[in-house]
């Protein structure tokens, strides 16, 4: 796929069925800090997969390196890590937000 926007809603869309298969519907509502943090080290598991078939590689490892944030009414997870394609083109920024009692989010931005 030689157009990039395109390709980034592909992986994109990739890494959100990855998400569903990890997290089901989200992290539950009552999830503490700890909670998101060990929500965030599942998707490590089997990301490989993703990555082999859509030809991507991401560093750091996906799901990236984060903090957990204060928001207005609880908290959330930002998880970032750059994505390149096989032959070492940048591909983006992935962005993973976890919060809980929502349903968890991916996107990829243009570097």
């Amino acid at each position: 796929m030689s157009d990039p926007a395109a390709r980034r809603l592909v992986v994109a869309g990739a890494l959100r069925l990855h998400l569903a298969r990890r997290l089901g519907t989200g992290v539950p509502a009552d999830a503490d800090d700890d909670a998101l943090l060990r929500a965030a080290g599942s998707l490590a598991t089997d990301v490989d997969r993703v990555a082999g078939l859509h030809r991507v590689a991401f560093d750091p490892p996906y799901p990236g390196a984060g903090a957990v944030q204060p928001v207005r009414h609880g908290r959330r997870l930002v998880l970032s890590t750059a994505a390149r394609d096989d032959d070492g083109t940048a591909l983006g920024v992935v962005l993973t937000v976890l919060v809980p009692g929502r349903e968890p989010q991916v996107q990829i931005s243009p570097a």
